[in-house]
């Protein structure tokens, strides 16, 4: 018997794999079943057309215009609130001006002693401020003595301011409608408008 000779090397390398035979059977097969079942239900229906392209949102329309006015809101706001937390400076009135107002208040009120203590009070106040007297609380005599010294108004007017806190000091210790009323109020408003009218470099009256 004839021994069976070795098949080349290469020859075996070609040889198909076997599974390869099997899988192009099954591609034949299932494409013979497609065709069968695309001539049994006829051709395929043709598409629908494109829809429409839907409307663009109110987002998409606006939302710039919207996001640029609520920054403009919100700077606008800022603004006013940094302007409204602004410390401002406070009104200082003059002090002739202060002492007006305070004194017409008080006119035509009964004259009893916290009424005169108070027209005392604002008087001395537009003394102090105008004269630059000692800022110290002064009696009669010591704020006449202090008139004279400053040289800043005459011997007459120092005269009439004195002789107008000495009555009001003699009214509010004396027995109540035991005189006829001061008018303080006036004369104080009176002394205010004179002492006003008279420069500050003026030479004191003698």
């Amino acid at each position: 018997m004839r021994e069976r000779l070795p098949l080349p090397r290469r020859a075996a390398q070609r040889a198909p794999a076997p599974g390869l035979g099997a899988a192009l059977l099954l591609l034949v097969l299932v494409t013979a079943q497609v065709g069968l079942a695309q001539s049994a239900t006829g051709p395929l229906p043709p598409l629908a057309p494109p829809a429409a392209p839907l409307p663009p949102t109110f987002w998409e329309q606006h939302g710039v215009a919207l996001l640029a006015g609520g920054l403009a809101v919100l700077a606008l706001t800022g603004v006013v609130l940094w302007f409204g937390l602004q410390t401002r400076p406070p009104v200082v009135m003059p002090p002739e001006e202060r002492a007006r107002a305070a004194l017409t208040r008080l006119r035509g009120r009964p004259e009893d002693g916290q009424v005169l203590s108070e027209i005392s009070r604002i008087l001395r106040q537009y003394l102090l401020a105008v004269l630059d007297l000692p800022p110290q609380e002064l009696t009669t005599a010591e704020l006449a003595a202090a008139l004279a010294g400053r040289g800043r108004i005459g011997g007459e007017q120092v005269q009439t301011i004195t002789a107008f806190f000495r009555e009001c000091d003699e009214r509010k210790f004396s027995p109540a409608g035991a005189t006829a009323q001061l008018k303080a109020a006036d004369r104080a408003l009176a002394l205010v408008a004179e002492l006003a009218q008279q420069p500050a470099s003026a030479p004191p009256k003698i």
